[in-house]
This record gives structure tokens, C-alpha cells and sequence, in this order.
């Protein structure tokens, strides 16, 4: 089994006792792990779970008794606590004498009926079930290679003679198990489900969730951080401050540099520091460190919803009003944190009856990064951040806002490419030129009418469902229509700027304005599209012959079946391939195909 199979079951130890030939139990002295032949316990009284930890010996005195030895424990005890002093578990190549001993311990206990309990320094034990049982490690696979220990390889695909086979090498390959008994032949992700099944089944262990909880980051101390309010005094120790004295405010002070001992900036601010207990009054001390911003970020948005309510933080008609956050967008990292952490707080704020719904944030959006040109997040140490400021310079603040959206998908990540900026700043400079083919008329160009309006139906919907790059490139095919032509309309004209005006706001405001083509953009209405107006009058038609494409054709919109089929089989190259066979079947799909089998 690998790593993420072992997170996703939660082991029953007593079940598991009932099954194996050696229990596990830890002894309290020098933190020694004892595996203990499972006749031991049958013939010595039964397991005790609470063992796992113990300091009566009881039980191992009737070992003893019995005729079972600690087979190497003299050793390990006298090792132990002198190990453990003088170094810690690093890597694979931290080597202990008490460690190697358990191996050679580990490697004799496939004999079954010896009778020895073998131990070992307990904080090594798990990492070694992995070396002994498991070649899908890379730790596990250095420290065998070094030491000679045996491996099996239980996934198939790739020879572990050099490197481990590790997860993410299998994952989703279609690799499959061997060496696995029943499980062999089966793949990785269907064994995962087939084991946890049958652990299950036997009362070994159930099928959890785990989840991990990202730290606030309270070790990170800054002086703007929300302050606790809470209160240190000698005779009552920590107090609540009262509610009336809420909220606690941050010093107004000139400087907060962190202290020099690593406490909170607050500390060094003597004023602010000193207090009186709400309890008995006597002199105590304010706590010092500051919560890092997710505290505040966790409910602002209630307090967006009553922000001036001296009463409560939002009161519950404001809050049934404004509803939910419609939307939340930012960066995969703050959102994911962020959402997780104010859900907590909603959560809570919800079960004591102080918020309307249990979810306060309706939908979530996480835009991608932008990487750098060699595709690798942008990094001083990689030589490759792009410094926006001097992309401006160079290019123009809308060159690099349409280029930011024509990227790629909002919410996926892209590599940064210097000539897509230069791309863009084309564009901009085409919608600049195309000011001198303005004429006086108030009207849509009529060859332009139709393409206008699904411009505009386009636009409308990609912003709406944050599709920017597609929206960009539906203004440069109506850029481009523009330039086709020697004339364009105000209205022409005055379309493409409001449609742009979002993505790039300067140049069309300031266009806009050269040519009093109306109010400005940021102050008038979004444009509606004609329905009668976003459809083609002509559709082209495929003809194909038993699956091959034999013709197309542009006929009237909406055409009659049978007049279309007519118009399909009087196509030249259509006669010459179905003349002289038998039709015996003719598929007519309306504005699209028509598909004629002969036999």
C-alpha cells in the first residue's frame, strides 16, 4: 500500500491484533516498541489494548516465565536514550545502531515459532513497515539500497532498480498491482478501493476523510495584525475584555518594528500593554500577539452588509437583504484559505443564530497565474519575474490589460509571452487608426449589421461568465471587419469602443471623446443585441456520399427539406457519385448536412 491509500483508512489496532501473528505495544521506558508473537498473549492472559503504552510489567514478567526472551533488547535500551540525545531521524542515511539491530530483529521474524519479542526505537517503527513492504518511497528505497534490505515491488510498469516508483510516476496510468494476492492484476486506483473494502468488511478499519487545517499563520507577528482582546492579570489570570470596552483598537504610534526577543510589536508599547483586569481591577497586561488578517477577512463581508451599525457587527435584517456574496474571485491559494476559514466563522455565527443562511458565500471563482516565459512560477531566484511596471512603459497600460485577458482561460495558468504584448498593443493601435474612417452616419453599416450584434450578444456573455479571452477575440474579428472596409459608422465605431471599454478603458475614453461620439463609456448603458439581427440570412451545406464529403453548397436559411435535398443531389460532384447506384437512405439535417447512402 502507498502513503495516500494508508491517509484515507482509519485503522481498528484491536481488530488488527485479532488477525496478525505479532501485536504492537510501546513500553514507557526509553520509548521502546515491542512486537510481541500473538501466542505470547494467548498463552500469557488476553491483549490489552491499553498496553500500547504501559508501565506494568505484569505481563511481560509471565513472558518471562514462559520461556520468552527480549531478543536484542539489551542492546537497543542501552543505545537508545543516547541516539535519541545525539541525533534525530533526517534522512535515509541518519544511521543507528539501535535501528540496525531491529532489522536484523524484523528479518527473523518470519519463523513462527520462536520465542522472542523484538524491539526497537518506536519513532523509527512506521518508516520501516514502509521499507520492508513497500518500493514506492523514495526515503524507504534509499536507505534499503544502502542496507541490503529486501523490497517488493507490488506495482507493475517500471523496473526499481535505480529510483523508487513513486506516486506520482503511477497515479492515474493505468499501472496495476503484482505481487498482491488477490489483488494482483488489478490497478492501483481499483485496488485502493478493493483493499479498503475488505479491511472494512473484516472490522479492520473504516473509510474516513482527512483533512488538513492550513496554518493562520499566528507565528508571523505584525503590528497591523487584529489584536485578541484579552487580558492578563497575576490573581485572576486570563480575562475576557468586557464587551462594552469592544472592539480592542490598535495604538495609533509612528513606528512598529518587530522586537528584537521575536514577541509582537505590540509588546514594546508600554501604554497600550498595561491595563486593569475586568475582573478585580488590578493592575494586567493586554495580550500582544495579533491574529494575521484571516481573523477580519473571515466576516467582513457581513460588515459590508450594515457598515455602519454601532450595535452588532450586522443586524439579521440588513444580512436577509444583501443575502449571500454572489460571487468570490481571487487567487487559488487566498480563496481556497480564505473560504475555508470564513466558512468556519459562518458556520459558528449560524449555530448560536447570529447569521440568516449556512453558507454565506454563494460562488467561487480562482483565476490562474501567470507564469514566466519559461513556464515556471516567477521567481527572483529563477531570473524570470516580469515587472509590470516596465511592461506599461514600453506598451501602454491597456495594451497589457487586453493582453492579460487574451492570455488564456481565467482560470487556468499561463505563460507569460513578450510578443502576445506586442500583439495586443497592435490591436489597440488598429482600434487608434480606424478613427480616421469614421464617417457622420448615426446607423450600423448594414454588411456590418449582423456581426455587430453577435459581437455584442459574444461580449456580453464572456464577461459575464469571465471569459475574457474569447471576448477579446471576438473585438479583433470585429476590428478587423472595420478595417475591411474604407468607411465605418459613428454607431460602428462607438460599438467597438464600448464593448472594448472594460478590457481597455484609456484609449477608448479618450477616443470617445476626440470624436464626441456621446457621454463617457463609464457612464452610459451596456449595449443590447437584436435577436432578429445575430442570425446569417444563408447557411452553408455539406453533401456527403456513404460518409465522404462530396459538396457544399449556401442556400437560404431555413430552406424546405425537400427543396434542399433537390439542390444536394443536383450538385455536379454528387451526380457523378451516386449516379447508376441504388439510394437507400437520405438524411436531411436542417441548416447543416445532408448525408445520401447508396448501396
Amino acid at each position: 500500500e502507498n502513503d495516500e491509500f494508508i491517509a484515507n483508512i482509519e485503522m481498528n489496532h484491536d481488530a488488527i491484533e485479532k488477525n496478525s501473528l505479532y501485536a504492537l505495544t510501546e513500553m514507557n521506558l526509553n520509548g521502546i516498541t515491542l512486537l510481541i508473537p500473538k501466542k505470547a498473549f494467548d498463552e500469557c492472559g488476553k491483549f490489552d489494548p491499553n498496553l500500547r503504552c504501559t508501565q506494568d510489567y505484569e505481563l511481560w514478567f509471565k513472558m518471562l516465565k514462559k520461556g520468552y526472551k527480549f531478543k536484542h533488547l539489551k542492546k537497543i535500551l542501552a543505545k537508545s536514550r543516547q541516539h535519541r540525545e545525539q541525533t534525530t531521524y533526517q534522512s535515509p542515511n541518519t544511521i543507528r545502531e539501535g535501528n540496525e539491530l531491529w532489522i536484523k530483529a524484523m528479518k527473523e521474524i518470519s519463523s513462527k515459532d520462536k520465542k522472542e519479542l523484538y524491539g526497537s526505537e518506536y519513532k523509527f517503527y512506521s518508516r520501516m513497515l514502509k521499507i520492508m513492504y513497500s518500493a514506492n518511497y523514495t526515503e524507504a528505497f534509499e536507505y534499503a539500497k544502502e542496507h541490503n534490505l529486501e523490497m517488493i515491488q507490488v506495482i507493475d510498469g517500471r523496473s526499481i532498480d535505480e529510483c523508487a516508483f513513486e506516486k506520482q510516476d503511477y497515479l492515474g496510468k493505468g499501472y496495476k498491482l503484482i505481487n498482491s494476492e488477490e489483488f494482483t492484476g488489478i490497478t492501483v486506483e481499483e485496488a485502493k478501493e478493493a483493499i479498503t473494502e475488505k479491511l472494512v468488511n473484516r472490522g479492520i478499519a473504516r473509510k474516513v476523510n482527512n483533512y488538513k487545517m492550513r496554518d493562520w499563520i499566528f507565528s508571523r507577528q505584525r503590528f497591523w495584525g487584529e489584536p485578541i482582546p484579552m487580558i492578563y492579570c497575576e490573581k485572576c489570570g486570563w480575562q475576557p475584555m468586557d464587551e462594552k470596552d469592544l472592539p480592542l483598537l490598535l495604538p495609533d504610534i509612528a513606528e512598529y518594528e518587530p522586537t528584537e526577543d521575536g514577541q509582537s510589536p505590540l509588546a514594546k508599547i508600554e501604554d497600550w500593554v498595561k491595563c486593569k483586569c475586568p475582573k478585580c481591577g488590578g493592575d494586567a497586561k493586554r495580550e500582544t500577539d495579533t491574529m494575521p488578517n484571516w481573523a477580519g477577512s473571515s466576516w467582513y463581508f457581513l460588515r459590508f452588509m450594515d457598515p455602519h451599525n454601532d450595535k452588532e457587527f450586522a443586524s439579521m435584517d440588513a444580512m436577509k437583504y444583501w443575502q449571500r456574496v454572489d460571487w468570490y474571485n481571487g487567487g487559488m491559494e487566498h480563496t481556497a484559505r480564505h473560504l475555508l476559514y470564513a466558512r468556519f466563522w459562518v458556520q459558528f455565527l449560524y449555530n448560536i443564530g447570529l447569521v440568516p443562511n449556512k453558507e454565506m458565500i454563494w460562488t467561487r471563482i480562482s483565476h490562474g497565474m501567470i507564469l514566466g516565459d519559461n513556464n515556471e512560477k516567477m521567481s527572483k531566484s529563477r531570473g524570470n519575474v516580469v515587472n509590470p511596471d516596465d511592461m506599461v512603459k514600453a506598451y501602454g497600460a491597456d495594451a497589457l490589460r487586453v493582453y492579460e485577458m487574451f492570455i488564456g482561460d481565467y482560470e487556468k495558468d499561463a505563460a507569460w509571452s513578450e510578443n502576445g504584448l506586442k500583439g495586443c498593443k497592435r490591436f489597440i493601435d488598429k482600434i487608434y487608426r480606424l478613427k480616421d474612417k469614421v464617417n457622420d452616419s448615426d446607423l450600423y453599416t448594414e454588411s456590418l449589421e449582423i456581426l455587430i450584434n453577435k459581437t455584442i450578444k459574444k461580449v456580453t456573455e464572456d464577461i459575464d461568465t469571465m471569459n475574457y479571452n474569447t471576448a477579446v477575440s471576438a473585438l479583433m474579428i470585429l476590428a478587423n471587419a472595420y478595417d475591411k472596409l474604407d468607411t465605418i459608422s459613428r454607431k460602428d465605431y462607438r460599438t467597438l469602443l464600448v464593448l472594448l471599454n472594460p478590457i481597455a478603458p484609456h484609449i477608448t475614453e479618450e477616443l470617445n471623446e476626440i470624436l464626441k461620439l456621446g457621454k463617457p463609456i463609464c457612464e452610459s448603458e451596456w449595449l443590447t443585441y437584436d435577436e432578429n439581427k445575430i442570425n446569417d440570412e444563408t447557411v452553408n451545406i455539406a453533401v456527403s456520399v456513404n460518409g465522404k464529403l462530396r459538396a457544399t453548397f449556401s442556400v437560404s436559411k431555413d430552406i424546405d427539406k425537400d427543396e434542399l435535398l433537390n439542390i444536394a443531389k443536383s450538385q455536379e460532384n454528387v451526380i457523378k457519385h451516386i449516379e447508376g447506384h441504388e439510394i437507400i437512405k437520405e438524411i436531411v439535417v436542417p441548416n447543416k448536412i445532408v448525408n445520401i447512402v447508396i448501396k
